[in-house]
Protein backbone atom coordinates (compact mmCIF):
# COMPACT_ATOMS: atom_id res chain seq x y z
CA UNK A 1 0.00 0.00 0.00
CA UNK A 2 1.50 3.39 -0.55
CA UNK A 3 -0.27 6.59 1.31
CA UNK A 4 -0.81 9.64 0.11
CA UNK A 5 -1.62 12.00 3.32
CA UNK A 6 -3.10 15.58 2.36
CA UNK A 7 -6.51 16.97 3.02
CA UNK A 8 -6.66 18.66 0.21
CA UNK A 9 -5.07 17.55 -3.13
CA UNK A 10 -5.55 14.00 -5.21
CA UNK A 11 -2.94 11.40 -5.43
CA UNK A 12 -0.36 11.74 -8.59
CA UNK A 13 -1.74 8.16 -9.84
CA UNK A 14 -4.15 5.22 -9.04
CA UNK A 15 -1.39 3.63 -6.94
CA UNK A 16 -1.94 5.91 -3.95
CA UNK A 17 -4.26 5.38 -1.22
CA UNK A 18 -5.69 8.92 -0.60
CA UNK A 19 -6.07 9.92 3.45
CA UNK A 20 -7.55 13.57 4.37
CA UNK A 21 -6.00 13.31 8.16
CA UNK A 22 -3.81 12.55 10.86
CA UNK A 23 -5.86 10.32 12.97
CA UNK A 24 -6.43 8.26 10.06
CA UNK A 25 -3.14 7.87 8.52
CA UNK A 26 -1.79 7.13 12.29
CA UNK A 27 -4.19 4.44 12.61
CA UNK A 28 -3.38 2.99 9.25
CA UNK A 29 0.16 2.92 9.89
CA UNK A 30 -0.55 1.26 13.59
CA UNK A 31 -2.97 -1.41 11.93
CA UNK A 32 -1.12 -1.89 8.56
CA UNK A 33 3.26 -1.88 9.91
CA UNK A 34 4.09 -4.16 7.02
CA UNK A 35 1.85 -3.71 4.30
CA UNK A 36 2.62 0.25 3.64
CA UNK A 37 5.21 0.84 1.41
CA UNK A 38 5.69 4.09 0.75
CA UNK A 39 3.91 7.32 2.27
CA UNK A 40 4.41 10.56 0.62
CA UNK A 41 3.24 13.78 2.87
CA UNK A 42 1.70 17.04 3.06
CA UNK A 43 2.58 19.18 6.52
CA UNK A 44 -0.68 21.63 6.56
CA UNK A 45 -3.65 18.81 7.01
CA UNK A 46 -6.27 21.60 7.90
CA UNK A 47 -6.05 20.00 11.50
CA UNK A 48 -4.10 21.04 14.81
CA UNK A 49 -2.33 17.60 13.59
CA UNK A 50 0.40 17.86 10.83
CA UNK A 51 2.54 15.64 8.31
CA UNK A 52 5.54 16.43 10.78
CA UNK A 53 3.45 14.67 13.26
CA UNK A 54 3.57 11.45 11.01
CA UNK A 55 6.73 11.60 10.63
CA UNK A 56 7.62 11.39 14.36
CA UNK A 57 5.06 9.02 14.84
CA UNK A 58 6.90 6.63 12.93
CA UNK A 59 10.13 7.98 13.91
CA UNK A 60 8.99 6.54 17.41
CA UNK A 61 8.20 3.60 15.83
CA UNK A 62 11.80 3.12 14.54
CA UNK A 63 12.93 3.67 17.72
CA UNK A 64 11.03 1.89 19.86
CA UNK A 65 10.72 -1.14 17.74
CA UNK A 66 13.84 -3.20 16.37
CA UNK A 67 11.77 -5.01 13.57
CA UNK A 68 10.35 -1.93 12.23
CA UNK A 69 10.88 -1.62 9.16
CA UNK A 70 9.59 2.39 8.20
CA UNK A 71 8.38 2.60 4.69
CA UNK A 72 10.00 4.90 1.61
CA UNK A 73 9.29 8.01 2.97
CA UNK A 74 8.56 11.59 1.01
CA UNK A 75 7.03 15.33 1.27
CA UNK A 76 5.00 16.31 -1.36
CA UNK A 77 4.47 19.57 1.12
CA UNK A 78 4.36 23.29 -0.50
CA UNK A 79 4.94 24.52 2.97
CA UNK A 80 8.82 25.28 3.23
CA UNK A 81 9.08 25.60 6.83
CA UNK A 82 7.37 22.34 7.55
CA UNK A 83 8.78 20.49 4.75
CA UNK A 84 11.77 21.19 5.99
CA UNK A 85 11.02 19.92 9.77
CA UNK A 86 9.33 16.60 7.79
CA UNK A 87 12.73 15.86 5.78
CA UNK A 88 14.97 16.42 9.20
CA UNK A 89 12.54 13.75 10.69
CA UNK A 90 12.97 11.37 7.64
CA UNK A 91 16.95 12.10 7.89
CA UNK A 92 16.57 11.24 11.42
CA UNK A 93 14.50 7.42 10.47
CA UNK A 94 17.47 6.62 8.09
CA UNK A 95 20.32 7.75 10.32
CA UNK A 96 18.67 5.25 13.08
CA UNK A 97 18.31 2.48 10.68
CA UNK A 98 21.46 2.83 9.53
CA UNK A 99 23.22 2.95 13.04
CA UNK A 100 20.84 0.13 14.27
CA UNK A 101 22.18 -2.38 10.78
CA UNK A 102 25.73 -1.55 10.76
CA UNK A 103 27.80 -2.65 13.68
CA UNK A 104 30.13 0.17 14.51
CA UNK A 105 32.21 -1.87 16.70
CA UNK A 106 33.88 -3.99 13.66
CA UNK A 107 37.09 -2.64 12.06
CA UNK A 108 36.67 -1.51 8.61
Amino acid sequence: MKIWLDDIRDAPDESWTVIRTYQECSDEIMFTLDDITDISLDHDLGEEKTGYDIAKLIEELVQGDYNYFPPNLSVHSDNPVGRANILAAIKNIYRMMFERYYDWSEPR
